[in-house]
């Protein structure tokens, strides 16, 4: 349950990413109920250009998952030049995150989360 819960916020942060209707939660309060949703021209011209208005690429919510996993931090260990040297050098080293990267970080550290 709690993971569907991360999901659910995770999709209303990065909706500016992704093929969502950023403009849906507030036309829901403004709508008719009976009659069929209408997308936004938001999401229409995101649908068409398959660009966000950032200039970015849109992505689906798994897409932007694997754009997110692509980024690591890789260690390395150097092997002491002999044998009987007791050397630990170590390095990390952490790479700059792609725009959708540095955007997705961003939209999630500004995203508003209240508990209930």
């Amino acid at each position: 349950m709690l993971a569907y819960y991360v999901e659910w916020h995770l999709r209303r942060a990065w909706a500016p990413l992704l093929f969502e209707d950023e403009e849906r939660w507030e036309e829901r309060k403004r709508r008719d109920p009976i009659l069929p949703a209408k997308p936004s021209d938001s999401a229409e011209r995101k649908k068409r250009s398959h660009q966000t208005a950032d200039g970015l690429p849109v992505h689906s919510f798994e897409s932007l998952l694997r754009e997110l996993a692509s980024r690591a931090r890789v260690t390395y260990a150097l092997k002491p030049q002999k044998a009987e040297e007791k050397t630990n050098l170590t390095f990390r080293q952490v790479p700059e995150p792609t725009p959708v990267q540095a955007r997705a970080y961003e939209l999630v550290r500004t995203f508003p989360v209240t508990a209930r």
